[in-house]
């Protein structure tokens, strides 16, 4: 039996402890792996006392994200007055984080603002949401009334068969409350009748810029994709400046 209690074990070289009477290294004395007993970011186990403390180089040594800066005294980083990389380090009326500029805004996503509004990712400030009916904001069409509880546009009597094309058939769309057959339906692209179309969510769009067709941007350069064969080429004519023709 090696020992009874602590006071048993020699410090050699550092804290030792007693442990099933055998005196083992102390495993809240870091210096015995000192790489490896502080996991904690910034920190450093100290050689004069064993214990994990603050690293004063180590965000010198490691460097901060743009939106911190180094706390020479602790060794961490720290955040910037107004920068932020969640939202709840933000607050007041810029409560939430833009998580790309890393700065407090008052909304970075449509969540931040009330139901009725939506936020402007250009200004990152909540605006009057278009979309949502209100006693102010009459936008139902004929044959509709609006919820005021979320909103949205319902029918009204005589009942309508339709709010939006998702109500109706997949080569239907809703058009003033009555589901109404769209000729661009289309179940795959045989269905299509021109041979630049394909058939893209139930609908014949155009894939492809046709021979003899204007494919410019309206300036210097072409802007388009010219179908199979076909080449996009200067006409330089006041109407158009390119067209797709066969090469």
């Amino acid at each position: 039996m090696e020992c009874l209690e602590n006071s048993d074990c020699p410090d050699d070289p550092y804290n030792k402890v007693c442990s099933a009477n055998s005196c083992i290294n102390d495993p809240d004395d870091c210096r015995w792996d000192p790489e490896n007993s502080c996991p904690v970011a910034g920190q450093m186990c100290s050689s004069e006392t064993g214990n994990c403390v603050a690293d004063p180089d180590h965000c010198i040594n490691s460097g901060c994200p743009e939106w911190e800066h180094c706390d020479v005294a602790s060794g961490n980083c720290i955040i910037d007055t107004g920068r932020c990389n969640l939202d709840s380090q933000c607050g007041g009326g810029t409560p939430a984080c833009n998580t790309e500029t890393h700065y407090c805004v008052e909304c970075f996503t449509n969540q931040h603002c009330e139901t009725d509004e939506l936020c402007d990712q250009g200004s990152n400030t909540c605006v009057d949401n278009p979309n949502y009916c209100s006693p102010s904001n009459d936008i139902c069409p004929d044959g509709y009334v609006c919820n005021f509880g979320n909103g949205e546009c319902v029918c009204s009597s005589p009942p309508c068969d339709c709010v939006v094309d998702a109500d109706c058939a997949w080569d239907q769309e809703c058009i003033d409350g009555h589901c109404i057959t769209n000729e661009d339906a289309c179940q795959s692209h045989s269905d299509c009748q021109l041979y630049w179309e394909r058939c893209v969510d139930n609908r014949c769009s155009r894939s492809c810029t046709p021979i003899n067709r204007d494919c410019g941007d309206g300036s210097s350069s072409c802007d388009c994709t010219c179908c199979y064969g076909l080449t996009c080429k200067y006409e330089g004519f006041p109407e158009f400046d390119y067209q797709c023709e066969v090469p």
